[in-house]
């Protein structure tokens, strides 16, 4: 299922050449924002931490 059957976003297409097709945030997507920047905040805050430990998996897991 596409963010667009769950109504987060809405697709609005042009019949121009070359094609035109514009995305925009419903509420319901609008009400998740937040949550998701929060999650990309928080990715970015621990990025490095997160690639130490992926890094040590993978010398462990390649033995």
């Amino acid at each position: 299922m596409c963010a667009e059957h769950r109504r987060l976003i809405n697709r609005t297409s042009y019949p121009e050449v070359p094609p035109r097709v514009e995305y925009a945030l419903t509420e319901l997507g609008t009400s998740l924002l937040s949550t998701v920047l929060a999650l990309a905040a928080w990715s970015a805050d621990h990025h490095a931490e997160i690639r130490r430990h992926q890094a040590a998996y993978d010398n462990d897991t390649a033995r």
